[in-house]
């Protein structure tokens, strides 16, 4: 048995060659082949793109074309159209100027403005002006009552402190309503450049873009038809390859056979080893060992022969295939460069057709976003007036609420001059008590009136900065809409370029390329003799061996005097369940009918168990 163990040794040798063998064709195969197939069909959808690029309706309406089309003239279209229907969503041009006019004053003599506010700040000021000359009264009046008159010196220098306090208080709202007076000719500045960009915008860049996407279309008509043929072609050239990769697949299924058969082969070895440590074999164990031994060898034989006609066949029709597709690929080269040399500008110093026309479109898309950036930002600018105005208005109204509490001091301290100077019995104070119980009720009538019209003029500005915002938000949201719009057409007008120009050029290295690796793949198909050789010898000695032990699995019959021995070992199935594809399992259920094997079902032959 020594002799079979050192046969069966060879021969796992010898099939893991083959293993090789197979691994090396298929795999060169495959190792390109994807590569190849990625290669073709991104080159065919790139023509196919072009194609698509170029294809369009006489028409300017491009309504019925097909939406998910990435062509320049449609591209060019749905931004026109829908830059056209956000544009009508905007505010018209009349609601901002009638905004404006209100923050102008100019639009109704019923509304206040900031500039009326300007006007009664004066009046204030005059006011105030009044209770200093009352404080300075104060002094000089304490002044003359003397020792007397020190309870009264102490409220004079109250009023003289409110007269400061009132007097400062003023400077600041002053100064608020200056800023705010500034504020307002800012922001009516800026309104009025919103309603030039609005104006641009929807009229000027609109024809603009009417005219350039006519345009367009007529640059379009002169290269459409040349990118027809080439992409029938390339696609008729392509079918072969894609087949072959699907004719490879077989490789696993062989490879996997091939591994199985060498597990067999080493079950009957490793039997050999088992059997061949023990020192007496029974009558059982020895037929048991023949049996098991002759039964796998006979099956080895058969799945080499069907492999080998699996790995014949499958190799020939790729070889077919190969031949097929390098017949094709080598018509496809010369019509590639012809097409190459057109469209793709190699001619030195000059630009080739798809720069011509993307030149003018990528300007006027540049300048309109540059338009709607100007827009925009002026928009965010304005988004946040309301803070400033707010900020302004409320210093006025605090300070004016100051001016109103310091008034309401001057009454008390005109109540305590009143009491003090009747205490004294000083004379002329009656006249004075009144001057300042004039001033103060003056000065506190016009605070009033003023915070009124200050709390009037706030809601009123208030309300219309709402509405501005109003509008200003939905504009900002449609700007923002035309941004997307114009920014995602300046991508895909990027793309469409550079998928034209990697296209294009491409169409003739890349049948070159996919020619030379098609004549690879047939120079390693040529390798299947050499291993059709090693199969040959594989079959021969699995024959032999399995000669050899059918010689002596009859001698055993003939030396215990029985005609037949059926092997009460489980081993037997163990062996069958190394068998793990629908073609094994039909060799082995044909090899031995009587054994219950599941092969599977028709068209299983990839099913793996």
């Amino acid at each position: 048995m020594q002799w079979v163990r050192e046969r069966c040794i060879e021969v796992i040798g010898q099939i893991d060659q083959v293993v090789e063998g197979t691994q090396d064709i298929y795999g060169s195969i495959y190792d390109k082949l994807p590569m190849l197939e990625e290669e073709i069909q991104l080159t065919s959808k790139e023509v196919d793109i072009l194609l698509d690029f170029f294809l369009h309706s006489d028409a300017v309406d491009t309504n019925q074309a097909n939406e998910d089309a990435l062509h320049l003239s449609q591209v060019l279209h749905k931004v026109f159209a829908e830059v056209s229907i956000v544009s009508e969503h905007m505010a018209d041009e009349t609601e901002f100027k009638r905004i404006m006019e209100r923050f102008l004053a100019k639009e109704d003599n019923s509304q206040i403005s900031v500039r009326d506010l300007m006007k009664i700040i004066p009046i204030i000021k005059n006011k105030i002006s009044d209770i200093e000359l009352i404080s300075m009264n104060a002094i000089i009046y304490s002044s003359r009552l003397g020792e007397e008159g020190r309870a009264f010196e102490v409220i004079s220098d109250h009023i003289m402190g409110i007269s400061n306090k009132v007097a400062e208080y003023y400077d600041d709202m002053e100064i608020y309503a200056t800023d705010l007076e500034q504020w307002n000719d800012d922001f009516t500045k800026s309104l009025d450049q919103i309603i030039h960009y609005h104006r641009t915008l929807t009229s000027e860049q609109l024809q603009n873009f009417q005219s350039m996407h006519e345009k367009v279309f007529e640059s379009l008509k002169t290269i459409r038809d040349l990118l027809h043929n080439i992409i029938m072609n390339l696609q008729n050239s392509v079918e072969p390859v894609q087949h072959l990769m699907g004719q490879i697949q077989i490789q696993d299924i062989i490879q996997q056979s091939l591994e199985n058969l060498n597990k067999i082969i080493r079950d009957v070895c490793n039997k050999i080893d088992e059997d061949a440590g023990k020192a007496n074999l029974s009558k059982e164990d020895e037929l048991n060992m023949l049996t098991f031994n002759y039964q796998g060898l006979a099956l080895a034989v058969r799945l080499i022969i069907d492999i080998e006609g699996r790995l014949v066949e499958s190799l020939t029709d790729i070889e077919k295939t190969v031949i097929e597709s390098k017949t094709k690929i080598d018509e496809l080269l010369e019509e590639g460069s012809l097409m190459v040399d057109l469209l793709s500008g190699e001619r030195q110093g000059n630009k080739n057709v798809i720069q011509l026309i993307f030149e003018d479109v990528d300007k006027f898309l540049f300048d309109f976003q540059v338009e709607l950036t100007n827009i925009c930002k002026e928009t965010d600018e304005l988004a946040s007036v309301e803070i400033s105005f707010m900020k302004h208005m409320r210093g006025i109204e605090k300070m004016v609420m100051k001016i109103e509490k310091a008034m309401n001091q001057l009454s008390k301290l005109n109540l305590f001059s009143r009491i003090e100077l009747a205490r004294i019995n000083a004379r002329d104070s009656s006249s004075f008590v009144n001057e300042i119980n004039n001033i103060s009720e003056a000065v506190i009538k016009e605070v009033k009136d003023n915070e009124e019209f200050v709390a009037r003029l706030r809601v009123q500005l208030e309300q219309d900065l709402q509405t501005f915002q109003e509008v200003l938000g939905s504009n900002r949201t449609s700007i923002q809409e035309m941004l997307v719009l114009v920014d995602t057409s300046l991508s895909q007008m990027d793309i469409i370029r550079t998928l034209v120009m990697q296209a294009i050029q491409p169409i003739g290295y890349s049948g070159k390329n996919m020619a030379t690796e098609i004549g690879n793949i047939e120079r390693k198909i040529n390798q299947r003799y050499a291993l059709h050789e090693i199969i040959e010898e594989i079959k021969v000695n699995l024959m032999e061996l399995e000669g050899e032990i059918e010689t002596k699995y009859q001698a055993a019959l003939d030396k215990h005097q029985i005609s037949h021995w059926e092997n009460q070992s489980p081993e037997l199935m163990e062996l069958l369940n190394r068998l793990t594809t629908h073609y094994e399992r039909t060799v082995a259920k044909l090899t031995w009918e009587d054994t219950s094997l599941d092969i599977g079902e028709d068209g299983g032959e990839l099913t793996l168990f």
